[in-house]
């Protein structure tokens, strides 16, 4: 734990700390069986909840239901920071999510919210061990499950592509000013992160060689 003149500078060091104590957990077998999976969820959630709010301003495609059809909308990310499992930090041309509206306040609502309040998840919805190569989120009977492993390697490649870019994704971003508005007025002022000189915004790389694919079943 260092001191940062920059958020961009604080986020190079938080969240790969988060990354490790996720590899952690799921290194950590249990005597009876399984490893850490409610820490390794809500560590998950916690740096997925992050990167929604430093991309605020991205426009990504969303699957929803209007007047009875499914339609691919695009919406800004802004308030709704789960639609970033959407942006190009979680996908590329070999790795497709193509979550729903419907998926994405599924994996805030039975997923993020209680194991972070509530230290569990919603009866019958699952934390599983799987493929890392394979898809993070599966619906079984319509409940919601989750591959902690395959999750866990998407958010990693999204971390190592936020970074590259946070720079200038990061200044004027919904994250940013949760930050500031912690800080009392007088200490505020003048303290913007944003106050650094930030370049033009760049395009995220999805260089990746993961091939899988967001399924029902």
């Amino acid at each position: 734990m260092g001191s940062h003149r920059s958020l961009p500078s604080q986020l190079a060091e938080s969240l790969p700390e988060y990354l490790k104590a996720t590899e952690l957990c799921l290194q950590r077998h249990k005597p009876g069986g399984g490893v850490l999976g409610y820490p390794t969820a809500a560590l998950l959630c916690i740096v997925i909840d992050a990167l929604g709010g430093y991309l605020s301003r991205e426009i990504i495609p969303v699957r929803a239901k209007v007047n009875g059809r499914v339609e691919t909308r695009r919406l800004r990310i802004d308030k709704e920071p789960f639609r970033v499992l959407n942006s190009r930090l979680f996908n590329s041309r070999h790795f497709r999510l193509r979550l729903s509206e419907a998926d994405i306040k599924s994996v805030k609502e039975y997923l993020r919210n209680p194991t972070v309040h509530n230290a569990a998840i919603q009866k019958d919805h699952r934390l599983f061990i799987g493929d890392p190569n394979g898809p993070p989120f599966t619906r079984r009977k319509g409940l919601l499950w989750v591959n902690l492993p395959a999750l866990a390697a998407r958010t990693r490649e999204a971390v190592k592509r936020f970074l590259a870019v946070s720079e200038q994704y990061v200044p004027g971003s919904e994250g940013e000013r949760a930050i500031e508005s912690r800080l009392p007025g007088l200490e505020r002022e003048g303290r913007a992160w944003s106050a650094l000189a930030a370049p033009p915004r760049a395009r995220i790389s999805t260089h990746t060689s993961t091939a899988t694919t967001y399924s029902k079943s």
